[in-house]
């Protein structure tokens, strides 16, 4: 699965750089960019994957809910995570490919078509450096940044983090930012509650085998992709396995912070 898997990815990173400098753009009903490479990936992807006979939930081929919270096993799949980066010719877009089992991926491939970087996993250790010539990534010491993706600036919690933990921000939008957290390139990022599930299992799955963590900011557990609270995820925080100790105080800080609804649904944090 994780040969059909990078090919799919490999696939995909073609159609990308074939739209690179001539493509077509629209907007999604929540205002989102979608362009002519988004679609031709996805394709390339769809084509690829329905070889494993395992459902496939796309960014742009969606499963109902229903359908998803019933599957044991499907694909959960970002064909162009950073369509804006994409647009704006930063090369830090990539491919998201995950195999999702009862809630939790077993596998991942993120491909960066532009830098012709891909990080792989099975479970069976981190791969990952070019794409022609991967090396197996082992955790290493975390370097003080927060990586964050807003686009409208840094939020007032990952201030308060930046000053407690005298850390220094950089902005990567896409989900290689789960790769350098295992590269030890930066330490943490908090995901939003406006990201979906395909935009963080693979990368989750990624950093967790090279030591590091993700857990849900709500429930303080390891995020689940099974659809059975839509797809749009909880805030998450993620770790260099370095900064894995810094949890519960992040937690506690971010507790402070809780919005009021969240804290109608939740209870007391749990």
């Amino acid at each position: 699965m994780l040969n059909l898997a990078r090919l799919a990815a490999i696939s995909a990173g073609v159609q990308i750089l074939r739209h690179y400098d001539d493509y077509e753009i629209s907007y999604k009903s929540d205002n989102s960019p979608v362009t002519s490479a988004d679609l031709s990936a996805n394709e390339a992807i769809l084509s690829t994957l329905s070889q494993s006979k395992i459902p496939i939930c796309s960014e742009e081929s969606l499963l109902s809910l229903d359908e998803l919270v019933n599957l044991e096993r499907f694909w959960l799949v970002d064909p162009l995570d950073g369509t804006k980066d994409f647009i704006c010719k930063t090369g830090e877009f990539c491919v998201c490919i995950a195999l999702i089992e009862h809630g939790r991926p077993i596998l991942a491939v993120i491909y960066a078509p532009k830098f012709d970087e891909m990080y792989y996993s099975d479970g069976h250790g981190l791969y990952g450096g070019s794409a022609k010539n991967p090396t197996q990534i082992s955790s290493c010491k975390a370097q003080n940044i927060l990586m964050h993706g807003s686009h409208s600036g840094i939020s007032p919690f990952k201030k308060t983090l930046i000053s407690r933990f005298n850390l220094r921000a950089q902005k990567l939008g896409s989900a290689l930012k789960y790769c350098k957290i295992a590269l030890g390139e930066a330490s943490l990022s908090v995901g939003s509650a406006k990201m979906s599930l395909w935009d963080a299992a693979a990368g989750d799955f990624l950093l967790c085998q090279s030591g590091g963590k993700v857990i849900d900011l709500l429930t303080k557990k390891a995020p689940l992709y099974n659809g059975k609270d839509g797809f749009k995820m909880h805030p998450t925080l993620a770790v260099n396995q370095d900064s894995i100790s810094k949890i519960d105080e992040i937690c506690k800080i971010y507790s402070k912070n809780l919005p009021n609804h969240y804290v109608l649904l939740f209870g007391q944090y749990k």
